[in-house]
């Protein structure tokens, strides 16, 4: 069976791959994998963040990795490129190049009047979470029962 690697992961270095799998996030913009990842590889700079909800999970990867990747608020604009949690429409973004990851925790569940098309029913969805802020990749993946 075919397995396909990352340079970090290969060389045992911080993978935001394998971290957003691990903490059951999505990457919303995988095109940023290779900048963080470049980053790491060469030993530059690259933050981490996330709101309060997340600081222990980042102080833990920050220690794990061994300076790999840096929690911070990045108030200072010390890192360029960062990894950040996100978890509503409104939150900051403190990074100039950002890889944002969404953790997977919500669920939808719905209840209609028959006849409506999966068009409305995805409207009414969209525009309840537009209303509580809230991000439509953070849906989990469906459950099986």
């Amino acid at each position: 069976m075919p397995v396909i690697t990352t340079a970090t992961d290969a060389r045992g270095m911080f993978a935001v791959d394998i971290f957003a799998t691990e903490h059951n996030m999505r990457i919303v913009n995988p095109v940023m994998i290779k900048d963080i990842s470049g980053r790491i590889l060469n030993n530059e700079p690259v933050g981490i963040t996330g709101n309060d909800k997340y600081k222990n999970l980042l102080k833990v990867t920050e220690e794990r990795w061994n300076g790999q990747i840096k929690y911070t608020d990045n108030s200072n604009n010390e890192y360029e490129s960062g990894v950040q949690i996100i978890t509503g429409k409104d939150d900051k973004i403190v990074f100039k190049r950002t890889l944002k990851l969404v953790p997977q925790e919500l669920a939808v569940g719905i209840g209609c009047k028959k006849g409506k098309s999966a068009h409305e029913i995805e409207r009414a969805v969209k525009k309840t979470f537009d209303k509580a802020g809230l991000l439509l990749e953070g849906v989990a993946p469906r459950l099986r029962a």
